[in-house]
């Protein structure tokens, strides 16, 4: 007779507190059980190949469908956070009787498995019980998954987030849809293509716009999910809260994800859609003087990277003056006072010099950044160890499915400023970002000590003025949770505050 099999079930972060599928950085479990366990423009342009990190080795242990519960250390410690009980960590399922040898023991196992995993996956993403996260090991001690393999798990999970996120979305009061939808071709990646923007407009928008007596200030949103999940409407009630409280236009970006289209696709549909809406400007009815960016997690970063993307775009007066002396080119390129001011071009890429001619100013007033990735010269570990609830830690199935996906070429240079802007010169920053910075971290969040340290550079370095709030008691993406009677509490209050803020940077001086 075999042995019964012991199989060591790990515990998860409370999916209703934690956000399952919806957080912009959120991993969840794969399948498998086991018995054992300067000048802008030059500068940014020194950036151009990278190496990527590889995926951690793992090991998966479903958890008891009878046992779920709050989660404790999922990096192999048995004692609980303060303030839960303990529980007992290993559940034996007895094997069936061997049929045909070792090959029918494994296949009595897994199948138990893989139902045991769908039963507790099930269970997390509509009642919010725990599900398993794998054990996160070195990044470097397995290569790099196939790219088809990358993609097919994409597929599946941006599949269920979008679950998640319908769920997230029926919390009253619901967030409307978008008013209307533009589609944006692609001039500013190699990667041609098309994407498309949602627009969120306040009530007496249709009329305004016949009438013409006034236009709007707007807040260019860019979406989270690691570079690899997620979609614009993630961010609906954002958004509303931003039209109803700021009195703005919200253009919500769809940009183009990963792995089908790797760093720097995002950052540089970012770039196209501030472009657009610029360019557009008068169509939109919205002021090219009075732009905010705001954006989470994964789009948050691009808050910061996307302005100095498009620094590289828009030439300095200095390049203008060496191309042509046509009457065009003749305005200045500055950085004001209250923004970040750049000339627009129509249709640049960065292999086409010299580059075509100014068509209107646009100005970034200011950024609400929310719970960005801002230092991708750490490592995934050394991020995890900085985190003091271990039990919220975003697990390692999605940020490696997000680093293999996003971070290409193998030749990637991690400090890249459109990777990794809080490693940025300092003067880098100073002239590519706008003067105002909303920055909004979480207190048990991977990324909340980066975010610290970026929050000094952009003080002390950069000369910026940073709103900063740390959220107390929250994981990442604490505002998306998937739970479809409440908003999750304290996200609209936080909500209305960031609003403030961009109401007084997009108010006209």
């Amino acid at each position: 007779m075999y042995p019964a099999s012991t199989i060591t079930a790990r515990p998860l972060p409370d999916i209703a507190s934690y956000g399952l599928l919806t957080s912009p950085d959120f991993s969840p479990p794969t399948l498998s059980c086991t018995t054992t366990t300067s000048p802008l423009s030059s500068t940014l342009r020194r950036y151009s190949n990278c190496r990527p990190r590889t995926a951690s080795s793992v090991i998966f242990s479903p958890n008891s469908p009878l046992s779920l519960y709050k989660s404790a250390s999922p990096f192999g410690s048995s004692r609980p956070p303060a303030g839960h009980a303990a529980h007992d960590t290993r559940h034996t399922t007895p094997a069936a009787p061997p049929q045909h040898g070792r090959l029918a023991r494994a296949a009595t196992i897994r199948p138990l498995a893989l139902i045991l995993y769908f039963i507790s996956f099930f269970l997390t993403l509509f009642t919010g019980a725990p599900l398993l996260l794998r054990r996160a090991t070195s990044m470097a001690s397995r290569p790099p998954r196939p790219r088809w393999v990358l993609h097919v798990q994409a597929q599946v999970w941006r599949f269920l987030m979008e679950i998640g996120m319908f769920l997230h979305r029926l919390a009253p009061p619901r967030p409307p849809s978008p008013a209307f939808t533009r589609t944006v071709p692609v001039t500013i990646s190699p990667r041609k293509g098309q994407f498309t923007i949602q627009f969120y407009v306040p009530s007496d928008y249709e009329a305004q716009t016949r009438l013409r007596s006034r236009s709007y200030p707007v807040v260019v949103n860019f979406h989270g999910g690691g570079f690899t999940l997620g979609k614009a409407t993630d961010d609906a009630r954002w958004c509303a809260t931003v039209v109803e409280q700021v009195g703005a236009v919200v253009a919500n970006v769809n940009y183009r994800l990963a792995p089908e289209n790797p760093f720097p696709t995002a950052v540089e549909d970012g770039c196209d859609a501030v472009i657009y809406v610029a360019q557009h400007a008068h169509e939109l009815n919205i002021d090219p003087d009075r732009i905010a960016l705001s954006g989470f997690s994964s789009g948050a970063s691009m808050c910061f990277t996307v302005p100095l993307r498009l620094a590289e775009e828009l030439l300095p007066m200095e390049e203008l003056n060496g191309k042509d002396d046509d009457e065009d080119f003749s305005e200045t390129s500055n950085v004001s006072a209250q923004s970040s001011r750049r000339t627009l071009l129509k249709g640049a890429s960065p292999d086409e010099r010299p580059r075509v001619k100014v068509s209107r100013e646009l100005k970034i007033r200011t950024v609400v950044s929310w719970y960005p990735s801002t230092d991708y010269t750490q490592t995934r570990e050394q991020r995890r160890m900085t985190n003091p609830r271990v039990d919220q830690q975003l697990p390692a199935v999605f940020t490696d499915l997000f680093d293999e996906s996003y971070l290409q070429p193998p030749t990637l240079d991690m400090s890249d400023p459109l990777l990794s802007p809080g490693v940025a010169p300092a003067d880098l920053l100073a002239a590519g970002l706008p003067d105002k910075i909303v920055l909004y971290t979480c207190e048990w969040d991977m990324l909340l000590a980066e975010g610290i340290r970026f929050r000094d550079r952009l003080r002390n370095e950069a000369g910026k003025d940073v709103e900063y709030t740390m959220v107390p008691g929250a994981p990442h993406a604490w505002d998306k949770a998937p739970n479809p009677l409440r908003v999750t509490p304290g996200v609209q209050e936080h909500y209305a505050r960031a609003c403030t803020e961009l109401k007084k940077a997009l108010s006209k001086s």
